[in-house]
């Protein structure tokens, strides 16, 4: 038997065209022509030749199943969310009642590190004259406040082996988010939180939590430092 012509393919294809159109706007055209159904036959990789019908069960059964999987991420998620702001939320109330610095510190790793299980939670203050811990030199934070925040007041993402040390001392961390505290040009230091999950903290994740976190921080924490800071 010859192959067919090139023609003869092109007018297969026309013909497949056209029946996929029809069937398209006449979805009721098997409901018509009930006698149809077990006449077609379908290849299928396991189970040999099926019924169009057999082929229909298979695929809704399959898009039942992609269903359930997607509703159950789906309330996994909700339920991760949910978890994560009510820690938020209970962290935003205890920091309203601190005194000192140290108890701000204190709080945020308990809420940040312990609850939610982000292994590292760097409070860093410029100049500060009290816990050497804390203590940043606004200098030696230029090149991070220019290169990661440039202007901006919350950075997502990787870090450099040197930005790591200085924020995070011997820490390694594989993702961050960087709040700065108080207003560019005028910012008292900067929150670092780090992750060992490299897609923890993405440019493009939302804000809103963090955001607030820094807007509280930057209220609260210039009322606790000493008047010459």
């Amino acid at each position: 038997m010859s192959e067919q012509s090139s023609e003869e393919v092109v007018l297969a294809e026309l013909d497949d065209i056209r029946v996929s159109e029809y069937l398209a706007q006449h979805p009721d055209f098997f409901a018509q022509h009930p006698e149809l159904l077990s006449e077609l036959r379908l290849p299928h990789a396991e189970r040999g030749t099926i019924s169009l019908t057999e082929r229909q069960l298979t695929v809704l059964r399959q898009q039942n199943q992609q269903l359930k999987e997607e509703i159950t991420e789906l309330m996994s998620m909700a339920s991760r969310n949910e978890k994560i702001f009510r820690v938020y939320s209970q962290l935003y109330t205890d920091l309203l009642s601190c005194h000192q610095i140290s108890e701000v510190q204190k709080l945020l790793q308990q809420h940040l590190a312990e609850q939610l299980g982000l292994p590292v939670v760097a409070l860093r203050l410029f100049d500060y004259a009290g816990d050497r811990q804390l203590t940043l030199i606004r200098d030696d934070a230029e090149q991070v406040l220019t290169r990661r925040l440039g202007g901006g007041s919350c950075y997502f993402g990787r870090l450099g082996q040197q930005e790591q040390w200085l924020l995070f001392g011997e820490k390694t961390v594989e993702s961050a988010a960087l709040l700065l505290i108080g207003e560019p040009g005028e910012a008292h230091g900067i929150l670092a939180i780090g992750s060992h999950d490299a897609h923890h903290f993405e440019p493009d994740m939302d804000s809103l939590l963090v955001d607030q976190l820094r807007a509280l921080l930057s209220t609260l924490l210039p009322r606790l430092l000493p008047a010459d800071e």
